[in-house]
């Protein structure tokens, strides 16, 4: 086996390993029945500071109270749930907690939402594709394009190399001599 068949065959291993990990499981957006939960004990107010990576909201409600509304039961930095909710500082909210006390409790399956000047767009760019609005991360959209595209390249790699083989086994035939008489 020649250098070049070497490479081109390390080339499509490591093209068809990149498609492996990337067409592995998506992450979660949250482990929630449909539709949101609402609850009795909603109220609304503006996030004046988060903490826990987002997920832990101090909120001056529109009744005047600061409460502390806590987006997730994991509390270490590097821990999470399925169900965690983050907050941003400065956004109104309508929070639907779990309970009736400060900290409240509220999570991913409930049917708090931002409201006023700070949601969301619907038609905006974030709406149409390229992040998660809620983490920042890449739309599984996005995922799937570069997944198709390694997909693309390793099929072209195996076509190129098949071809590439095909011509060097035809190069190296000989024409059966011919017999004298």
């Amino acid at each position: 086996m020649t250098a070049p068949s070497r490479a081109a065959i390390l080339v499509i291993i490591a093209g068809l390993a990149t498609a492996a990990s990337l067409l592995g499981a998506a992450p979660a957006q949250a482990s929630c029945m449909q539709p949101p939960l609402t609850s009795p004990y909603h109220f609304t107010g503006t996030v004046t500071m988060v903490s826990n990576i987002g997920r832990t909201a101090t909120v001056r409600t529109d009744d005047g109270r600061t409460v502390t509304v806590l987006g997730s039961d994991a509390d270490e930095p590097n821990a999470a749930t399925s169900v965690d909710r983050t907050y941003r500082a400065g956004a109104k909210y309508e929070f639907h907690p779990l309970n009736d006390t400060s900290p409240y409790q509220d999570n991913a399956c409930t049917a708090t939402h931002l409201i006023g000047a700070n949601s969301p767009d619907p038609s905006g760019p974030a709406a149409a594709g390229g992040n998660d609005t809620a983490s920042g991360e890449p739309s599984t959209s996005l995922w799937l394009a570069i997944s198709a595209a390694a997909i693309l390249l390793t099929g072209t790699g195996l076509w190129l190399l098949r071809r590439r083989t095909s011509s060097s086994a035809a190069g190296l035939r000989e024409e059966p001599a011919a017999a004298e008489p």
